[in-house]
């Protein structure tokens, strides 16, 4: 789970998988990810709604979810999460906790 690392980055990958970057953004192309962040923010927002369904959300606050995740701010977070789930984090806490 090295994307929950807020500062990992397709450098670190690379030495983690001691390939250059142009095979993984290869790799990442053939898998239908358009890019190194695509990728990454796939794998974190998918992490963030598993926190989410397990969570006790009156114990733990959102904030401790998405830095847990490997965001390292709210703005940033609330971007991404709209853009994969069209709708915002609290809306998707809303429809999931009905």
């Amino acid at each position: 789970m090295l994307f929950k690392d807020d500062k990992f980055n397709i450098s670190k990958l690379c030495i983690e998988l001691d390939v250059n970057s142009k095979y993984i953004a290869k790799a990442l192309r053939a898998n239908n990810y358009s890019n190194f962040n695509t990728f990454l923010n796939f794998h974190r927002i998918n992490h963030v709604k598993k926190l989410l369904e397990e969570s006790n959300l009156q114990r733990i606050t959102l904030m401790y979810i998405y830095t847990e995740a490997g965001f390292s701010n709210q703005s940033t977070f609330n971007r991404v999460f709209k853009q994969f789930e069209n709708m915002t984090p609290s809306e998707y806490i809303a429809m999931k906790h009905r």
